[in-house]
């Protein structure tokens, strides 16, 4: 298959002008016998001042119009002003996202070429639009790129890109785990900062460990993990503990309808590659999960033979698959002890106070304070106001500061998968 198939393709191209004396017209169109009437939306093609000089997408019945109204003032034009607008066509439900820098750069370039020289609204060169519009269309849809020449001084150079989501952040509690083998890529040429961490990165350090064992500033750390995460050679998980709880998702179905996967998870999880536990054991060991249990007491309560079973490992593959997910340990505050926390207050943990009342989860509370979950378990228990809450987390959906108390952050009482109501911790 053709490697540009992935980009939709421009069915038609439109150059939209406001004509002095006729108005909003379509004076050229490729290819010529496109028929669909644009009427309806003549409006959007030929914009009203305020939504000049910007994208705008419009949704037919049949089609996506995208186009980038351009309004040039000037006294020598018969109205004092030139309007015009090449748009872009595309099939309805088309992936027109890669475009919009495209249909933004085009705008930008006539404008440069008809307050340059005059291109478009001199009738000698203004037929060179429709020449640039049918190489245009001919260019993106067979190679995703075009290249144009129009004068001695000028040419128009377009590329379209993917367009991928945004990165998610990566947070100093994280662990990096890596989906390929980054050490056979690495050369000379690349980053010092991710030449010095790529060592370190072994499914077992947080970015705040990385940070510190690579002696590397933990900020210039997460731009680098998010640049890997943006290729797809590592994953963000949390750190493993004994403490941790997990269940099952949903979808246990799916996963005895793949031998292939559970064959590959039985082999991960092995720490004797010949002798690997059977499907059967490790859908066991699946199913055992439950909230409100410990990693530590689902060992004990199932019998995991630690000799046979990498622990770590298990829960690793089970989160990567989304055969599992974590529920994050909350402190919470009852209702008389919400405005106090006096204890803690005396004691001198004034960020702290301030990381429970934002619901701040143990990972982050432990990391920003440099102390274990032990440690923590033992600062709490001098408020005893304090219970805990285990809920499933998702720190993408914040949309507050990546460390730090300020900002938005995510109620544990209202997060997906609550296990129960406040309890003691079960650890």
């Amino acid at each position: 298959m053709d490697r540009f198939n992935e980009f939709a393709q421009v069915e038609a191209m439109l150059f939209c002008e406001f004509h002095p004396r006729s108005g909003p017209v379509v004076t050229y169109k490729v290819p010529e016998n496109f028929g669909d009437a644009f009427d309806s939306i003549s409006e959007y093609l030929i914009p009203k001042p305020a939504f000049c000089n910007r994208l705008v997408t419009v949704h037919t019945t049949t089609h996506i119009v995208m186009g980038h109204a351009v309004l040039i003032p000037h006294e020598k034009y018969e109205r004092n002003a030139m309007l015009f607008n090449l748009c872009f066509v595309f099939a309805l439900g088309a992936n027109v996202g890669p475009y919009e820098p495209v249909v933004t750069k085009m705008a930008r370039l006539l404008r440069a070429f008809e307050t340059e020289s005059g291109m478009l609204s001199q009738p000698a060169t203004k037929a060179t639009v429709l020449t640039i519009m049918e190489q245009l269309q001919e260019d993106l849809n067979s190679y995703a790129e075009s290249q144009i020449p129009i004068n001695h001084a000028n040419a128009i150079n377009i590329k379209i890109f993917p367009k991928y989501p945004a990165t998610p952040p990566v947070y100093d509690w994280q662990v990096p785990v890596c989906l390929v083998d980054l050490m056979t890529m690495v050369d000379k040429n690349w980053d010092l900062t991710m030449q010095r961490i790529l060592r370190y990165i072994n499914g077992v350090l947080t970015v705040r460990r990385i940070a510190e064992e690579a002696a590397v500033d933990a900020n210039l750390v997460g731009i680098a993990l998010r640049h890997l995460v943006n290729y797809g050679c590592i994953r963000m998980v949390d750190l493993f503990q004994f403490s941790n709880v997990y269940v099952l998702r949903g979808n246990t179905t799916a996963f005895l309808a793949q031998p292939a996967l559970q064959d590959q998870y039985r082999r991960f999880i092995a720490l004797e590659p010949a002798h690997p536990p059977p499907a059967t054991r490790v859908f066991t060991l699946l199913c055992g999960l439950r909230p409100g249990l410990t990693v530590k007491q689902w060992m004990a309560e199932n019998g995991v033979d630690v000799a046979q079973v990498d622990v770590r490992r298990f829960f690793l593959f089970g989160v990567l698959h989304n055969l599992i997910y974590r529920l994050h340990k909350f402190p919470v505050t009852t209702r008389g002890a919400a405005d106090g926390l006096v204890r803690l207050r005396e004691h001198g943990y004034g960020v702290l106070r301030r990381l429970i009342r934002n619901h701040r989860p143990y990972d982050e509370i432990c990391t920003m304070l440099r102390i274990s979950a032990r440690e923590l378990d033992d600062v709490l228990a001098l408020e005893p106001g304090i219970r805990f809450i285990y809920a499933a987390w998702d720190p993408d959906q914040q949309t507050g500061p990546h460390h730090g108390v300020a900002g938005t952050h995510c109620s544990p009482t209202s997060a997906v998968g609550l296990a129960g109501a406040a309890s003691q911790s079960p650890s």
